[in-house]
C-alpha cells in the first residue's frame, strides 16, 4: 500500500526545487526565445488589441496556449517575462502530475520522486520551461490527461474520464496532435480485457466530440482567414507520404531519436535494469538483446551527425540564432572532439540498453497485466507513441524538441511496481543524473543570459535612434519587429530572417565586412568564464580591388577570346558575339538554349571576406530567366543568382549581383558567369566585375 502521509512532502520538495532552480536560472528579461516570438505576437494581439489572429510562422493550433498567456497578461500586463513564467507554472503542473501518476504506478513515493527528477532535469523539458514555446504546455497537458485516465482505470468514475478528456482537449488546442490521446484511449478499450459496451460508447462519444471540436475550430479559422500559412494538417502529412521517404526517415530520424532518448534516460535505465534482469529468464534476456541490437544500428550509425539542434547545440541549450552562428561560422562554447566522441559512444550504449529494457517491459504486458490500471495506461501510452512516431517520421521538419513526448512515453512504459533499486547501479545512475542536471541548469542559465545581453545591446542601439530596419539582431529580433521580407534559406549577403538592411550586425565573433563597435558581456555557468555578444557595423573598405570590364567589342590577339580591361584576363567563347544589338558599341553576346553560358571566369586563390560585385546590361530578358551567377564549387558554400533588373535604359536592363565570402568559406575558388535558363534569346553587353580584396576591419 502507498503511504499517503508522504505525498505532500514530496510534492512540496519538488515545488521548492522548481522554485529554487528558477531563481538560479533567472527567467526575467524582455526578449523572445526561439520560435516563441510568433506565439507571443498572438498573445499581444489578443491581450492588448483584442484581436485573435495567428502569425504565419505558426504551424500549430495554439488556441489554448494563446488564451493561457492572455490570461496572465490581462492580470500582469503584457511582457515576455510574464509569458515565460506562465510556461514555468505549466511545467510545474506537468511535473506534479507526472509524480502523482508514477506514485500510483510504482506504489512507492521515493521511486516516483526519483523517476520524476528524470523528467524535471531533462535538458529539453527544463530548458523549454523557460520559453513560451508550446512543447512544455503540450506535454504537461498530456501528463495531466494521463493522470486522470489512470484514475479512471482505477475507479471507473465518469468524472475522471471527463477531466482526462478536458486536458486532452487543451493539448489538442495547443497542438493538433493532442487528438491522439483520446483516440488511443478509445482503442485501449479493445485491448485491455473484457470489452464493456458502455465504456466503448462513452469513449467513442468523447473521441468524436474532440474530433468535431478540432474540425469546427479549423473550419472557423479557415472561414475567417485566420489559418497561418505554416499550419500543417493531417491531410498534408498523408499526402507527403512516400514509401522511400518513410524508410529514410525511419532510418535517420528513428535512429537520432533513439540515440537522444537512450542518452538522456541512461540514468533511469541503469537504475531499473537489474530488477528486470533478476526477474527475466536468461534465454528471454538473450533473445531481447539479439532483437534490440539491430534496432539500434541506425542510432549508432547516425551518431556522427549529432547534435542536430534545435535545443541541444553541442555545449549549450537553446539556439543562438545569429547570422554567424546559424551558418556555423562562429560557434561557442564547443565540446572537444574527444568529449563529443565519448558522448556518442555513451548515447549508443544508452540506446541499446533502452531498447533492451523496453523489449523486456513489453514482455511483461501479458493479458493479466493489461487488465490492471498500470497495464491499461501503458497500452494507451504505446498507442499514443505509435501515433506520435508517425507524426515525427512524416512531418516536414525535424527538431530535437520533438523528442520530449517520446522521453515521457518511455519512462511510463519502463517503470513498474516490481522495481527494486540496487545500491551499486544506483550510485552510478545518480552520478550520470547529476551530470545531466548540471548541464540542464547551467546551459539554460547561459542561454537566457546570452539573450539578456544581446537584447541589452539591441535596445542600446535603438535608444541611439537606429531603426530596427538597419539591424540584423538575429532571428527573434527581426521576426518580432518584422523588419523586412523573408528570404530563401541560402547563404548570401543578408540573413534569411526578415532583414531589411544589416548595417548593424549582432554576432558571436568577427564577421567579414564588419568592424566591432562593442561587446555585450555575460557570465557563463557552464564554462565558468565570461562570454559576450559582439555589436558589429558594416565596413566597406578594402585595400585592393580589381575591376574587369568587357563589352564584347575587342578581341584578343588570337581572335578566340574577348579582351578585357585587365591584360591578363580574357573571356572565351567568341562565337557568342553578335551584331544584332548592343548597349554600347556594335557587339554583344547572345545566349540561348544551345549556348546558355557566357562571359565565364574562374577566380583562384580567393580568401575569406573577399567581395564580388557584378553588373551587366541585358536585352529581351522578358521572363527574367537569364542573369548573373556567382558560385563556389558547391552550391551550399556559395550561390548567388540575380535576374531582376536594377534600372532600364530603353530596351536594355541593368542586372546586378553582389556577395561577400564568409569567414569560414571552405574553398579557394569562385566562379562568375552569365546564364540563360529560359527558352528565349537574350543579349548581354558591358559586363563589369569588381573584386575587392584584403578588407579593412
Amino acid at each position: 500500500m502507498i503511504n499517503f502521509r508522504n505525498k505532500w512532502v514530496f510534492i512540496s520538495l519538488l515545488t521548492f526545487l522548481w522554485f529554487i532552480l528558477a531563481l538560479v536560472v533567472n527567467p526575467l528579461g524582455e526578449f523572445p526565445l526561439n520560435d516563441d516570438w510568433s506565439y507571443c505576437r498572438n498573445v499581444y494581439d489578443l491581450a492588448v488589441h483584442g484581436i485573435l489572429r495567428f502569425n504565419d510562422w505558426t504551424a500549430i493550433t495554439l488556441i489554448a496556449q494563446t488564451l493561457w498567456g492572455t490570461l496572465f497578461c490581462k492580470i500582469f500586463g503584457f511582457s515576455f517575462t510574464v509569458l515565460r513564467i506562465s510556461v514555468l507554472i505549466a511545467g510545474w503542473g506537468g511535473m506534479i502530475a507526472f509524480y502523482l501518476l508514477l506514485r500510483r504506478m510504482v506504489m512507492n513515493e521515493v521511486l516516483a520522486f526519483w523517476f520524476t527528477l528524470m523528467l524535471t532535469f531533462n535538458p529539453l523539458y527544463f530548458s523549454l520551461s523557460y520559453t513560451f514555446m508550446t512543447d512544455v504546455p503540450f506535454i504537461a497537458s498530456i501528463l495531466c490527461a494521463s493522470w486522470f485516465y489512470f484514475r479512471y482505470y482505477e475507479e471507473e468514475r465518469i468524472r475522471y474520464l471527463f477531466y482526462a478528456t478536458s486536458f486532452a482537449l487543451i493539448a489538442t488546442l495547443i497542438r493538433q496532435l493532442g487528438i491522439a490521446i483520446v483516440v488511443a484511449a478509445f482503442l485501449t478499450c479493445f485491448l485491455t480485457g473484457k470489452i464493456r459496451l458502455k465504456q466503448v460508447l462513452l469513449q467513442l462519444f468523447l473521441t468524436c466530440f474532440l474530433i468535431s471540436v478540432l474540425y469546427l475550430l479549423t473550419s472557423h479559422l479557415i472561414q475567417g482567414n485566420l489559418v497561418p500559412s505554416g499550419k500543417t494538417s493531417l491531410g498534408d502529412l498523408i499526402n507527403s507520404f512516400t514509401p522511400s521517404r518513410f524508410i529514410r526517415h525511419i532510418y535517420y530520424r528513428g535512429g537520432i531519436l533513439l540515440f537522444y532518448t537512450g542518452l538522456l534516460l541512461l540514468p533511469l535505465v541503469i537504475s531499473i535494469l537489474p530488477s528486470y534482469l533478476k526477474s527475466t529468464k536468461p534465454l528471454t534476456a538473450c533473445i531481447a538483446l539479439v532483437v534490440s541490437l539491430p534496432v539500434c544500428i541506425p542510432a549508432i550509425l547516425n551518431a556522427q551527425y549529432l547534435p542536430i539542434g534545435n535545443i541541444i547545440n553541442n555545449l549549450g541549450l537553446g539556439p543562438k540564432l545569429l547570422k554567424d552562428a546559424f551558418w556555423e561560422l562562429n560557434r561557442h562554447p564547443m565540446l572537444s572532439p574527444g568529449i563529443l566522441q565519448v558522448i556518442c559512444v555513451t548515447g549508443a550504449i544508452g540506446a541499446v540498453l533502452l531498447m533492451f529494457t523496453f523489449i523486456l517491459s513489453l514482455l511483461r504486458l501479458n493479458s493479466e497485466a493489461r487488465k490492471t490500471p498500470s497495464g491499461k495506461i501503458k497500452i494507451q501510452i504505446l498507442l499514443m507513441m505509435g501515433g506520435y512516431m508517425c507524426f515525427v517520421l512524416l512531418f516536414a521538419f525535424f527538431f530535437d524538441r520533438y523528442f520530449l513526448p517520446a522521453i515521457f512515453f518511455f519512462i511510463l512504459i519502463l517503470i513498474s511496481a516490481e522495481i527494486k533499486l540496487k545500491k551499486g547501479t544506483l550510485a552510478f545512475s545518480v552520478l550520470l543524473f547529476l551530470c545531466i542536471a548540471f548541464f540542464s541548469v547551467s546551459a539554460t542559465h547561459d542561454y537566457l543570459s546570452f539573450n539578456r545581453a544581446r537584447w541589452t545591446g539591441l535596445r542600446s542601439l535603438m535608444a541611439k535612434g537606429i531603426s530596427p530596419h538597419h539591424i540584423d539582431g538575429g532571428f527573434e529580433f527581426n521576426g518580432w519587429y518584422a523588419t523586412g521580407q523573408r528570404e530563401a534559406i541560402i547563404l548570401k549577403n543578408k540573413s534569411w530572417w526578415w532583414v531589411d538592411d544589416d548595417t548593424y550586425l549582432f554576432a558571436l565573433g568577427n564577421v567579414c565586412g564588419y568592424r566591432e563597435l562593442s561587446a555585450c558581456r555575460y557570465n557563463s555557468f557552464l564554462t565558468f568564464s565570461p562570454d559576450s555578444v559582439l555589436i558589429l557595423k558594416r565596413s566597406s573598405l578594402y585595400r585592393d580591388s580589381t575591376v574587369i570590364s568587357c563589352g564584347a567589342e575587342a578581341l584578343a590577339k588570337d581572335g578566340n577570346h574577348f579582351a578585357t580591361s585587365v591584360d591578363t584576363i580574357e573571356f572565351g567563347a567568341t562565337y557568342l558575339r553578335t551584331d544584332a544589338g548592343a548597349h554600347e558599341g556594335k557587339y554583344s553576346i547572345l545566349l540561348d538554349t544551345i549556348h546558355p553560358y557566357g562571359f565565364t571566369i574562374h577566380f583562384t586563390h580567393v580568401e575569406p571576406c573577399e567581395k564580388y560585385r557584378v553588373t551587366v546590361w541585358c536585352k529581351d530578358n522578358t521572363d527574367h530567366k537569364a542573369g548573373i551567377v556567382i558560385a563556389g564549387p558547391e552550391a551550399d558554400w556559395l550561390y548567388v543568382w540575380s535576374t531582376l533588373p536594377k534600372k532600364r535604359e530603353g530596351d536594355w536592363e541593368l542586372l546586378e549581383a553582389e556577395t561577400s565570402l564568409y569567414l569560414g568559406y571552405p574553398s579557394s575558388k569562385v566562379s562568375v558567369f552569365l546564364w540563360n535558363t529560359g527558352k528565349g534569346k537574350v543579349l548581354f553587353d558591358d559586363l563589369t566585375i569588381t573584386r575587392y580584396q584584403h578588407p579593412v576591419f
